[in-house]
């Protein structure tokens, strides 16, 4: 390279080095399209996980929404309440209720399922899809019968959902699963007269889990991690491990042949796994492949080419210059220099920078605005989510003793439902103090204590030093409230609520103590999980945080959208039973009067 001179060195050097850049940001390009490919692959596979988990909920929702009408239907009550304590034919049975279930299945668009209602004295009542009457004889009048209905999974006042089955009240040889629950009696409590079962075909299970793009498929799997669908299918056995893991916590695979994502039924506890190879992915990155490295090459051509161009153009001057210093001798002292055209670049840089960060300074002040409206109207969306279920039972509630004429108990329910409803339908303030937030607790408390009487006991211990800390509305109702939505669902009264407040060591404290069931497994992973993604993008998810089994999820958002990680939150199960929810943040010298 000696004998090179400074242009043809120049072209050599800036050649190697730009086609060096060239190839390092082709490399760095397929890295990040294979990455980029494969993340947003499992990203959608997860996303199409939870919507197929969506649309199963939603069916079982339906089945469940028919079966706790019919249950409840007093002119079906009343009927098999007759039948079980007086020798009624099946035909009596019929008549009492066929037209119940005829008006129940039509605004409910039931007939793509088979209702059946049964009891153990072999009366049996069906409407929907047909069944065969032979076989239903024959099954009622079998000596099994009676232990067979003895043995049906049935949960007292709670739905119960079966794996596939064949059909036995019909001769077709489609599979059906059930959702099952029991007909109170009318005049005992506890007492049952009598089973409703909602039966749904495969053809239903099959419309939601087949998908027409060919290279994904669905497996449903239940609690004991047994295949529920599809029927008579042999699963690779990378699938079978994913599953496995999945059924225990939430999961994603990337290693191996298949790509795999995993949703957990709220509804009947079901895991579905969605599995595609991943040589269907990785097609189109063949493709980039081929293309980019076209392009790279015709850009390396390009760059040697303008490279020998431009090193020409810079050396130009370099050669008038060598050629004026040599003609510089004791005659002419000079070197003509051509400043034709000149102009002070870096003055004018200088000018466009400052008016460039002149506008990016305005812009990002209004960008600061624009976020903080949204983050306000974020935590109103949030606290404006109340359960109306716990409306209709106080309104339940208050009817009751209205008929007892107990006007003092009344208006004490009537007012604390009232304080609630104006503690919840305020919107002027982001935050409220611990105190605060304490009485809407005590009030909601109370109203329990008016639905459940001895069978509900609750006691505050707050550290009167909390009374002024800052939280946002609604941070401890949602999670008092979810000890009787789940925690006391399994566990037999009297229940218990125990609310403490502390502080230890430059932090606050507020925890929530119940006797109930305690939290299922894999509760705290799936909390985190659902945190993590609202708080990934708030405006996108926070159609998502519905009532029913968000209460903790919307508390934690709220606090964590508020005082970002300064706040802290725990769950857990405790030895004697039942379960505690603790949250906690710094002591602020501004509110707190410790």
């Amino acid at each position: 390279m000696g004998k090179l001179d400074f242009q043809h060195k120049l072209t050599l050097y800036f050649f190697l080095i730009i086609s060096a850049v060239i190839i390092f940001i082709m490399a760095g390009f397929y890295y990040y399209s294979y990455r980029n490919l494969s993340e947003q692959a499992q990203l959608n596979l997860d996303q199409l996980s939870v919507k197929t988990t969506a649309q199963l909920d939603n069916l079982i929702t339906d089945m469940d929404r028919l079966c706790l009408y019919v249950s409840t239907n007093s002119d079906i009550r009343v009927a098999f309440r007759e039948a079980a304590y007086q020798d009624l034919s099946n035909s009596k049975v019929e008549a009492g209720v066929l037209n119940t279930l005829t008006t129940v299945m039509v605004p409910n668009s039931a007939f793509r399922f088979r209702i059946s209602l049964y009891n153990k004295k072999g009366n049996y009542v069906s409407a929907g899809i047909a069944y065969d009457s032979s076989v239903v004889n024959k099954r009622l009048h079998d000596q099994s019968y009676a232990s067979w209905y003895k043995n049906l999974p049935i949960k007292s006042s709670m739905r119960s959902v079966t794996d596939l089955h064949k059909d036995y009240w019909g001769k077709t040889n489609q599979s059906f699963f059930s959702l099952l629950r029991e007909i109170p009696d009318v005049s005992l409590a506890f007492h049952t007269t009598g089973v409703v079962e909602i039966q749904c075909p495969y053809e239903q299970l099959a419309s939601i889990l087949n998908f027409s793009d060919g290279s994904t498929t669905a497996y449903l799997y239940n609690q004991n991690g047994g295949l529920v669908y599809p029927e008579n299918t042999s699963v690779p056995e990378e699938v079978n491990a994913f599953a496995a893991q999945a059924i225990q916590q939430h999961a994603s695979a990337q290693k191996g042949v298949y790509l795999c994502s995993a949703d957990r039924s709220a509804i009947a506890g079901w895991t579905v796994v969605l599995a595609q190879p991943k040589s269907k992915n990785m097609t189109p990155f063949f493709n980039v492949i081929l293309l980019s490295g076209i392009f790279g090459l015709c850009m390396i051509a390009i760059s040697f080419y303008l490279v020998f161009f431009v090193s020409t153009r810079v050396t130009k001057p370099l050669k008038k210059l060598r050629k004026s210093v040599q003609n510089v001798d004791m005659t002419n002292m000079s070197v003509k220099v051509d400043t034709k055209g000149s102009a002070d670049e870096f003055t004018e840089l200088n000018l466009a920078f400052e008016q460039m960060f002149g506008r990016l300074h305005d812009s990002m002040d209004e960008i600061v605005k624009i976020k903080g409206q949204e983050m306000q109207a974020h935590m109103i969306a949030l606290q404006a989510q109340m359960d109306p279920h716990f409306l209709y039972n106080m309104i339940a509630i208050i009817k009751a003793m209205s008929r007892e004429a107990n006007a003092p108990q009344i208006g004490g329910v009537c007012n604390c439902l009232a304080n609630m409803l104006r503690y919840i339908s305020c919107y002027s303030e982001d935050a409220v103090t611990v105190e605060e937030e304490l009485n809407h607790v005590e009030n909601y408390l109370k109203l329990m204590k008016v639905r459940y009487e001895d069978q509900f006991s609750y006691c505050f211990e707050i550290d009167p030093n909390l009374r002024r800390v800052p939280l946002p509305r609604l941070s401890l109702q949602p999670i008092v409230e979810n000890c009787f939505q789940h925690g006391f669902k399994q566990v037999q009264p009297p229940w218990t609520v125990r609310i403490r407040g502390w502080q230890e060591d430059n932090r606050w404290y507020l925890s929530v103590t119940d006797n109930g069931g305690g939290f299922p497994s894999g509760t705290m992973e799936g909390v985190e999980k659902k945190v993590k993604v609202f708080l990934s993008d708030p405006s996108g998810n926070i159609q998502n945080m519905k009532i029913g089994g968000m209460g903790l999820v919307n508390t934690i958002v709220r606090l964590k959208l508020r005082n970002q990680d300064s706040i802290i939150w725990k769950m857990e199960n405790l030895p004697q039973g039942g379960a505690k929810v603790t949250l906690g943040g710094v002591c602020d010298d501004e509110y707190f009067t410790g």
